[in-house]
C-alpha cells in the first residue's frame, strides 16, 4: 500500500469511544494521587538474587520508597521539587 491509500484507511477508521478499550477511557475525576499515602505496610523488597551483571548502579523501588543499593561515586539521587 502507498503512504496515500494508508492516510486514507486511516482516515476512514472512526474515532474512539468510551466503550472501547475500558481501561484507557477510565473516569479519574474523583481520583486525588496527592492524596494517597502508603499505609506503612509496605517494605521494599529486594529481590532474592540477580543474574550476575556489570551494573553501574543498582536500586529497588517499591510502595515504600526506593533503596538504593549502589551507585558510582559522585552520583547523589534527591527529590524532584514542583
Amino acid at each position: 500500500m502507498t503512504r496515500v491509500e494508508l492516510l486514507e484507511r486511516y482516515r476512514a477508521l472512526p474515532l474512539p469511544t468510551t466503550k472501547d478499550e475500558h481501561w484507557r477511557f477510565t473516569d479519574l475525576k474523583g481520583f486525588d494521587p496527592d492524596a494517597w499515602t502508603a499505609n506503612g505496610a509496605a517494605e521494599i523488597a529486594s529481590p532474592p538474587s540477580l543474574v550476575d551483571v556489570e551494573v553501574a548502579g543498582v536500586a529497588y523501588v517499591g510502595e515504600a520508597g526506593i533503596e538504593i543499593d549502589r551507585a558510582p561515586d559522585g552520583i547523589r539521587f534527591e527529590p524532584l521539587t514542583d
